[in-house]
This record gives structure tokens, sequence and C-alpha cells, in this order.
């Protein structure tokens, strides 16, 4: 990548973009001009819509290799999400067990390669090589199913294995059998609901590497020292930065 090696602060950004966040062995933080970059890192880009090929290149080659992503289950939830990958380079498989349902979702989604089986039949996982999988998804209808086969197909290899469960009351435990992420569909809507719902001064949108850094909207008014100001003339506590300006929508 052509912005191995170097200092931030020496890396020609195109304007309207920048790096906020860095991910190194686990550890997230907010760099500055001094940091290098080296091989292995995760960066967080933000940016202007039209330069972010233009960013993204300086940090790895344009051409994304396809991932193989599994999905286990064919409700309404996984042609959902079959729908939201589409024109990605993704190789995406949905796993239904039921032949009519398995048809249905073969017809409607045609980006998708559709097999009627069980992803966590053994003779199944084996023989369509599922341990090689990138990400594997358990999105059925029933919580139980999704844990144990997000968990039995961590254990085979996948690289990324995700649950959908519908109580929340699971989501603390997934984590100690071996499942990434879990997310639950009502705790969603929920957060979701409350951040539309929040006109507040400051409000926290989100966190990288498992809350090591977080990220804040901040409304911004009259009595506020940083109106009026330009940026390069604030003083920023360090590991802060400021990634995006919402003005005049």
């Amino acid at each position: 990548a052509p912005a191995v090696g170097k200092p931030l602060g020496a890396v020609s950004f195109p304007s309207g973009a920048r790096l906020v966040a860095l991910v190194r062995e686990g550890e997230a933080f907010a760099p500055d001009g001094s940091t290098i970059v080296a091989p292995g890192d995760k960066v967080v880009l933000v940016g202007q819509r039209e330069v972010m090929p233009k960013a993204i290149r300086l940090f790895g080659d344009a051409k994304i290799q396809a991932r193989d992503i599994v999905i286990m289950g064919g409700g309404p939830m996984a042609a959902w999400l079959c729908r939201a990958l589409r024109d990605r380079a993704l190789r995406v498989r949905l796993f239904e067990p039921e032949r009519e349902r398995a048809e249905t979702l073969a017809a409607d989604l045609d980006w998708v390669t559709v097999i009627n089986a069980d992803a966590t039949n053994q003779d199944t996982f084996r023989g369509e090589y599922l341990g090689k999988a990138d990400v594997f998804v358990a999105i059925t209808d029933d919580d139980e199913s999704n844990i144990l086969g997000g968990a039995w197909a961590k254990s085979q290899g996948v690289k990324q294995a995700m649950a959908v469960v519908q109580r929340p009351i699971y989501l603390h435990l997934l984590e100690h059998v071996g499942i990434d992420l879990a997310f639950s569909p009502r705790v969603a809507a929920m957060r979701e609901i409350n951040q539309l719902m929040d006109d507040s001064a400051v409000m926290a949108l989100s966190s990288v590497s498992r809350g090591a850094l977080d990220v804040y909207r901040v409304r911004i008014n009259s009595r506020s020292p940083a109106a009026g100001r330009a940026l390069r003339e604030q003083v920023a506590p360090e590991g802060f930065i400021i990634a995006a300006v919402q003005h005049e929508g």
C-alpha cells in the first residue's frame, strides 16, 4: 500500500478525506501526523463519498478480493440481508432446509447460490467446504439454532461467526461460546429509534474496536469555545479528532 511506512503527515490525502482511527493488534487509537501505518493495521477512513476510492487506494489494492459469505436460514431477514449484499465483491451462499422455500428464494435472489440443505449437517458442511468461509451468519427463526450453528461453524474453522438472536438475554453469553458478533433486532431497533429521537447536545454514535475509541456527535451552540474559530486554531486533547462537520444539512 502506498501509505505503508510513511508518517501520516507525509501522506497526500485527497481533500475531504482523513484517517480517524487505527487498529493495531486489537488496540484502537486516534493517530496523529507522526503515526506510521504498518502492514496488518486496520484503518478507519472518513470522507466525502466521491473521494473515498482515491483515499482507499492509499491503503491497499483497489481490487477487493471476493469474500465467501454463508447464510444459515431462509427467512425474511435472510432475504433482506441478501438484497443488502447485492452488487458487492461477495460470494453469497444461503442454506435453507425446506425445499419449497429454497426454490422460492432461488427464483427471487438470482445473484445468490441457494442450497436446499442444513448448513450444520456434517456432510453438507464438509462437502461445501464451509470451514473455509470468511463469514458465517446464523439467521434462522430459532435463537438456539443460531447459537449452536454459529458456535459449530466457528469451531470448524470459519473466520468470523455471527448469530442473530431475538432474545437480548443471550447477547452477553455468545462471546464465550466462540461467536464473534451477535445481534438482536429488538436491541438494534431500540437504539435506532433512540438515536432518531435524541436531540441532546452530545450523543454517542458508535465505538471502534469494542469501545477502545468512541465516536460522538456534538451540537455546537453560540457559547461553545469552538464556535467561529478555524479548526487549525482549536487546541484539542491528545487522542481526539474532528472527523466530520455537518453544516446547514
